[in-house]
């Protein structure tokens, strides 16, 4: 039989590795710890850097934008001819208040109608290679995007609330020219897109 002193010596070894378990512990937790608010912080530039990037991507287009504009403009000169009396200018205000009709908007479906039956959009005469129709005017088509798919989601302060975003990638375009938007308006917009 073991004597109390042998027994006291015995729980002393066994407390000292446990005490050694528990601190391997406690450094592994610290570890992971760290670790954690690693990737906490390179999230967090990681998405400052994405914003950073679509600040710069819009600087460079107004940039390019402006430099476009200055490569057409004119040096102003003194004009060689006297400006003109205003008895000549009236005939031509008449004509600036003629009122234009509304701009009339063709839906993607009527769009693709007419191309199948290979009819003008404008004229629904046959369309060839070199038509012009009679009455053709500027037009401006808007294109209705579809999503593809969410790429991802954040939540972001809008007003005094948080709101959720996603980054929708959409059909026909780049998956690098997503968009961040509103999850409300989106679901909105798009209420049978699958989530």
């Amino acid at each position: 039989m073991a004597t109390m002193e042998e027994v006291l010596k015995a729980l002393m070894e066994q407390q000292k590795v446990i005490a050694a378990q528990m601190e391997e512990q406690n450094q592994k937790i610290e570890e992971q710890q760290r670790l954690f608010g690693r990737m906490v912080d390179q999230f967090k530039e990681f998405e400052k850097a994405m914003e950073y990037a679509r600040c710069q991507e819009e600087t460079v287009q107004a940039l390019k934008l402006q430099e476009k504009s200055s490569k057409f403009t004119t040096p102003v000169q003194k004009s060689m001819l006297p400006t003109p009396s205003k008895m000549g200018t009236t005939a031509f205000s008449h004509q600036s208040n003629v009122q234009k009709p509304p701009p009339r908007f063709i839906p993607a479906s009527e769009r693709a109608e007419k191309i199948a039956k290979g009819l003008c959009y404008y004229c629904d005469k046959p369309f060839e290679r070199g038509h012009k129709c009679a009455n053709r005017t500027t037009q401006l088509f808007l294109v209705e995007p579809h999503p593809k798919q969410i790429l991802s989601q954040r939540i972001k302060k809008r007003g005094s609330r948080a709101a959720v975003q996603y980054l929708v990638e959409w059909e026909g375009v780049p998956a690098t020219e997503a968009t961040w938007e509103w999850a409300a308006e989106f679901e909105q917009r798009f209420p049978h897109f699958q989530l």
